[in-house]
């Protein structure tokens, strides 16, 4: 119990939640460049420092206590929790600064430390916050300024494609994605062309997401690389990919579903039909549940369908709130012939639209969801366009569904014509 709260408080402390794009920015997005007072950001910087480092020395002290039973788990999270709240407000008054400040009066040798984590930790808090243009402005920054940095192939392969996605600028970061290709070593290549096979993949374009990954094959051979080999993840990703974008969806035998008539591909057919792998007691995946349901009322008239995909492990969650879905019990121990109507129980309080569909654990990992949440999206034609796991990529799935949305817009007005 103490290490999960250890890992999350760190993780909240340091990095603030590594918070999820989740469809169109809702905060204020902020200008940067106000002033040019080095002094005060160099200050803020030294304190955050500092105050990192007693936070760090209480936690291992806590834990190494914890582990000689020297403390109880109470009152080492309640210690945990006193040391966080000394040092987030030295994290905010560093960011604080940050913001407001001129990023290239820190050029050079001297701030890089600072700069670097500085537009990092800007970035995954504009993100947290949902202020996504101004997150793209803090990677785009930091690519700039830092390029050199240890996070820059995370923010070129992921953390600059969501925020620009989730700003609603799908078209840049495609754009941006193919720069980003061109411009790499051959080590680090084969990752970023499998992010730009994901934006293709968003677009709805799948037979260009389709070319992409077959790209990054040629690039890396089929043939499994060697675990010290940096292309080794890009090529486990695109022979993935493959095995599912492009091809007919496949039916989840064996399943029950909930809140509907069981139906197969071949019965979904002309519909757009986004699975939702989720766990119920999984507080990410209750959260993306109520945009789900919003996306599928709105849209429903268009034949769009959304399932929720989930499998029986035991554990669910009984909702207080049904705008709030973090209230509510955890409910523990369900047997397995009690779970189909527990998923049930769970809609009606939760008030969710759409169908679940109960699976067997093996199918759900055949299927390759071993993540919640998790999404496939399949077009008209029974296709899998998008696949998708973790929460950050929320927005890849929404980019897709209005990708095929506007695509029947279009062709409906050349029929008009």
């Amino acid at each position: 119990m103490l290490r999960n709260l250890v890992c999350l408080i760190v993780i909240l402390g340091i990095g603030f939640a590594l918070g999820c794009p989740s469809g169109v920015a809702v905060a204020q997005d902020s200008e940067v460049g106000e002033t040019k007072d080095v002094d005060a950001v160099v200050t803020a910087w030294d304190a955050y420092q500092k105050g990192k480092e007693a936070y760090q020395a209480t936690r291992k002290q806590l834990v190494a206590d914890h582990k000689a039973g020297k403390i109880s788990t109470d009152d080492a999270n309640d210690k945990l929790k006193e040391a966080q709240e000394v040092f987030l407000p030295l994290q905010d008054a560093f960011l604080g600064s940050m913001e407001k400040a001129d990023w290239k009066a820190y050029a050079g040798d001297a701030h890089r430390e600072m700069l670097d984590l500085g537009l990092y930790l800007l970035g995954l808090k504009h993100t947290k916050d949902g202020a996504y243009a101004s997150s793209a402005k803090a990677y785009e920054a930091q690519l700039e300024m830092c390029p050199d940095s240890e996070h820059s192939l995370e923010i070129r392969y992921q953390r600059l494609p969501q925020a620009l996605v989730a700003a609603g600028e799908l078209e840049n970061a495609l754009i941006r994605a193919g720069e980003l290709v061109e411009s790499a070593g051959d080590d680090e290549k084969p990752l970023l062309m499998v992010a730009l096979g994901d934006l293709r993949a968003a677009s709805g374009d799948v037979g260009a997401a389709v070319m992409t990954y077959k790209g990054v094959l040629e690039l890396t051979g089929e043939e499994t690389l060697q675990r010290n080999d940096p292309r080794r993840g890009a090529q486990g990703l695109a022979s993935n990919r493959l095995l599912y974008v492009g091809r007919p969806a496949r039916d989840f035998a064996g399943a029950t579903w909930v809140g509907a008539e069981a139906k197969s591909i071949s019965d979904l057919k002309g519909s757009i039909v986004v699975f939702h792998h989720c766990e119920i007691a999984s507080l990410s995946s209750r959260q993306a549940m109520r945009r789900h349901d919003d996306i599928y009322k709105h849209n429903k008239d268009r034949q769009l369908v959304v399932v929720g995909l989930t499998c029986d492990r035991g554990r669910g969650f009984k909702p207080s709130d049904r705008d709030d879905l973090s209230k509510g019990e955890v409910i523990r121990d369900i047997a397995q012939e009690a779970y189909a109507e527990h998923i049930s129980e769970f809609r009606e309080l939760a008030d969710i639209s759409y169908p679940f569909v109960l699976a067997p654990v093996l199918q759900i990992l055949a299927h390759d969801f071993q993540k919640s949440p998790g999404w496939a999206v399949v077009n008209r034609e029974g296709v899998v366009v998008l696949k998708t796991q973790g929460e950050g990529n929320q927005c890849m799935m929404e980019a897709c569904v209005d990708a095929l949305l506007a695509k029947d817009n279009a062709e409906g007005d050349e029929k008009d014509k």
